[in-house]
């Protein structure tokens, strides 16, 4: 991993304000998928909005990267490269993805404004805890005070795997001589576990 202090990009006040404020905005959308089913009509689609505006924060700090050529943000890009091959996607489809499950969220939204029955909003209410369920549910502070946790989900083979063990459980014995991963992975299913049962 290149030096941070030698970064020049990562050293820029101003980067590093987007930087930060882009990480604290995903943390507390994070945060925010998880209640997302108990929200009001009104605060899902502020929620919407938000996410909509991340996803351009996004765009911007990639583009501010790859056009800085620096050598840290190049790693990072290429750990981020790596993760997404592995599991067969890469940026452009995970932006493009971002605008479909918007526009999917908009549309559920709508018919949930349609209907006062309440045998279909519990339906809703349940739709949107599955579709929110595998988000891993992971702040900075716990990244921060576990390396092991940390190193897992910078794992090549994370995003792949993610999605594997929700899909199979029984896969997570696969990766269980991966100490770093096989606990991330478990934090994910623990976390995914618990919203299915809120």
């Amino acid at each position: 991993m290149p030096n941070f202090s030698q970064s020049k990009l990562f050293n820029s006040e101003i980067f590093m304000k987007e930087f930060i404020d882009l990480q604290q905005d995903l943390q507390q959308l994070i945060v925010m998928m998880h209640k997302f089913a108990d929200f009001d009509l009104e605060g899902k689609k502020i929620f919407v909005d938000q996410l909509e505006k991340m996803g351009e924060k996004m765009r911007i700090i990639q583009a501010r990267i790859k056009l800085s050529d620096d050598e840290l943000g190049n790693w990072l890009l290429r750990q981020q490269n790596i993760q997404m091959l592995n599991a067969s996607t890469n940026w452009d489809l995970v932006l493009s993805g971002l605008g479909n499950e918007l526009a999917e969220m908009r549309r559920m939204i709508e018919q949930e404004e349609r209907t006062s029955d309440p045998n279909q909003l519990a339906m809703y209410q349940q739709a949107w805890r599955h579709k929110f369920a595998s988000v891993p549910y992971l702040t900075p502070e716990d990244l921060e005070n576990d390396p092991e946790l940390l190193a897992g989900s910078m794992d090549p083979e994370a995003m792949k795997a993610v999605s594997e063990v929700l899909d199979n459980r029984s896969a997570l014995e696969k990766y269980r001589n991966n100490r770093p991963l096989f606990k991330f992975l478990q934090r994910v299913l623990q976390g995914y576990a618990a919203a299915l049962a809120l």
